[in-house]
């Protein structure tokens, strides 16, 4: 479990966790019945593992960042599933792909969503493209040679999930409808919501391994706009 050393907006921490390694190394302690009941009905047991493994790691984060103990922190969801700490001031979110998970969290106040994925090929890349990507972010995928589109299309798909995260509306909203294309070159993202828009700031992670990950923060009167948007669509 690495803390990025980096410096990220608002005092945001975040570390990257080599879960398989983390499964083996730590007890896997003072996890909650819920989620150990989540691992129990998982398929496989490297899964369970892995997930297991992000909790855990998620609490000594927190415990590290807010001075509670990590058997004591309590994590539940809020109104629309996204993952809190009701009993604590901070703001937090976690991703994970394979081996590799990524945890964020702040104290400013700022809601916060963060993506790790591994860079591989993918053999429907043209049609996830086609339905998730802006005609901008399309263009942009197109254009780079062949042997940077698979590095290309991920480091796009997990600025777009780090922001839909940050926001909270999940399936809610159409991927395509948020251009992300831009944090190529500045992290504002204007995102529309009908006849209004809400902003959101993303950002590339400097992340090792053959990941790619990106982290995005939005003002709570942003996120109450997009879930108010999304909810009524």
């Amino acid at each position: 479990m690495i803390e990025l050393a980096s410096e990220y907006p608002h005092g945001t921490r975040l570390w990257q966790v080599d879960l398989d390694s983390y499964a083996t190394l730590a007890p896997l302690d003072g996890l909650s019945s819920v989620e150990h009941q989540r691992a129990r009905s998982m398929a496989f047991d490297r899964d369970a593992r892995r997930y297991l493994a992000s909790r855990h790691a998620l609490r000594r984060a927190l415990s590290v960042v807010t001075g509670a103990l990590p058997q004591d922190i309590r994590i539940d969801a809020d109104v629309v599933g996204k993952p809190c700490c009701p009993d604590l001031d901070v703001q937090f979110n976690i991703s994970h792909s394979g081996r590799w998970g990524l945890i964020g969290i702040g104290t400013s106040g700022l809601a916060i969503g963060v993506d790790v994925e591994i860079v591989r090929s993918i053999p429907e890349v043209h049609a996830l493209a086609s339905s998730h990507f802006s005609p901008t972010e399309r263009q942009l995928w197109s254009n780079v040679p062949e042997k940077l589109r698979d590095a290309t299309f991920f480091a796009l798909w997990v600025r777009k999930e780090a922001c839909l995260k940050a926001l909270g509306v999940g399936l809610a909203a159409e991927p395509s409808s948020i251009n992300v294309s831009e944090t190529l070159w500045t992290p504002k993202v204007d995102v529309p919501l009908g006849e209004n828009r809400c902003e959101v700031s993303v950002y590339a992670l400097e992340i090792a391994g053959e990941v790619t990950a990106a982290m995005a923060s939005a003002e709570v009167s942003s996120v109450a706009l997009a879930r108010q948007y999304y909810q009524a669509s």
